[in-house]
């Protein structure tokens, strides 16, 4: 769980190297990937609101809490959101209903792409963070999500709780 599925990382035995890696890839992203998709205009803000968005893994998904704990207004906070899915680190998943306007209105499960890197955000570095007893928790949705990514394609793109 903690070593992701990118493939370096995989590679990694050593916790605090892995952690290193981590490290490096975020930053990476903050100062080329993530430049080249939008000019953000804090790059702390970006990365605390990517530290909160990992804590809530596998949960439904409350813009206005991560905004408000993220010390961000509600639009950048959405947008910075946007930004993580166009990066493909994090994908909202739209609930089941009998009415397909409803699904539009409820709350997305929000799932990071890596369970390592989300890991790592979250504050769970080593296996000694995994325990019950570490304030940070990961839902075991995550885990599955990767795989449900065929049943996305399957469905014509939508992808739902049910599926995952």
């Amino acid at each position: 769980m903690l070593r992701g599925g990118f493939p370096p990382a995989l590679q990694i035995d050593s916790e605090t190297d892995r952690g290193l890696w981590f490290a490096a890839y975020v930053q990476t992203y903050l100062e080329r990937d993530l430049r080249q998709l939008s000019a953000v205009s804090s790059l702390p803000d970006f990365q605390r609101m990517m530290m909160l968005a990992a804590q809530r893994t596998g949960k439904l998904l409350n813009q206005a809490d991560l905004a408000r704990d993220a010390a961000l207004s509600h639009p950048t906070a959405h947008r910075y959101l946007n930004l993580l899915e166009t990066g493909c680190l994090v994908t909202r998943i739209r609930p089941v209903a009998t009415n397909p306007s409803a699904a539009f209105v409820k709350a997305p499960k929000l799932l990071w792409t890596d369970c390592g890197l989300a890991a790592w955000l979250a504050g769970i570095k080593s296996s000694a963070d995994a325990s019950p007893g570490a304030p940070a928790s990961l839902a075991p949705a995550p885990f599955v999500h990767p795989t449900s990514l065929s049943s996305r394609l399957a469905c014509g793109g939508r992808c739902s709780w049910i599926d995952i």
